[in-house]
């Protein structure tokens, strides 16, 4: 499963429930988030979650995109995304 970061709210995302392919640019495993990587609610073409799975917020920054398609912590390789899970960013004024 392709796994990423949104580059606007930090959540997990899974590259098949939102435009990820449509707006890659080829590298994106191994490299932190980038400003094309949205999570389906962050898209201003799709803007709502798609609930195929609950929507976790990770820290910003933390996690990239492994060699196998999984979200790893950037400093440590640790897969347990969930382990590091925060509450909702604040919403933007």
């Amino acid at each position: 499963m392709s796994l990423f970061q949104c580059y606007e709210c930090g959540c997990r995302e899974n590259t098949a429930t939102c435009n990820f392919w449509s707006r890659s640019t080829g590298q994106w495993r191994g490299v932190q988030s980038q400003p094309w990587m949205l999570c389906s609610a962050c898209d201003p073409d799709i803007a709502k979650w798609h609930d195929q799975f609950p929507r976790v917020f990770l820290p910003k920054g933390m996690f990239v995109c492994n060699e196998r398609g999984n979200l790893a912590h950037k400093d440590t390789g640790d897969e347990n995304a969930r382990a590091y899970s925060i509450n909702e960013p604040a919403a933007k004024a």
